[in-house]
């Protein structure tokens, strides 16, 4: 889509999406900042702070908005499944809500592993939902708010 169509669609959208979208970008390069500078044993360690609730929880966010923030202004700015999941995790969380991170390794038939971050909450898949999810061991959990963190293993499968 051209620039000049985008900033239209940008444009005719209420003030309150607008603003949505630019706090979701703000959080979203936050989080792919944290992913691209921290050592995985740091930002493991780092993941259950972002499901922690505040001590006052903000004005209640819509999940499914949420999702629609993140889907538009993920790609743009190069983030792939595990920036958008923190992200989508910081905002439910200040919410009051009680995501779940989850981060699944599968094998593909050549012998490659790849990996996949997605959220749950309120018992479905709300961001980096894809079809082939099932096919993804899982590998670790936070959550559901409360900071906790599960590491899976083979004994856990």
């Amino acid at each position: 889509m051209a620039l000049r169509a985008k900033a239209r669609k940008l444009i005719a959208l209420p003030a309150s999406d607008r603003r949505l979208l630019l706090r979701a970008a703000i959080v979203l390069a936050g989080c792919r900042l944290a992913v691209w500078l921290l050592p995985l044993p740091l930002l493991s360690r780092w993941l259950p702070v972002i499901t922690l609730p505040p001590r006052h929880a903000t004005a209640g966010i819509n999940d499914e908005k949420l999702a629609w923030a993140i889907a538009a202004t993920g790609p743009s700015l190069g983030a792939t499944c595990l920036p958008q999941a923190m992200a989508a995790c910081w905002f439910l969380a200040r919410s009051g809500m009680q995501p779940i991170l989850r981060i699944g390794v599968r094998k593909s038939g050549e012998g490659a592993v790849s990996a996949h971050a997605w959220v749950e909450h309120a018992g479905r898949v709300l961001i980096g939902g894809r079809p082939d999810l099932v096919s993804y061991a899982p590998l670790l959990s936070v959550g559901p708010g409360s900071g906790t963190i599960t590491r899976f293993s083979a004994a856990n499968s």
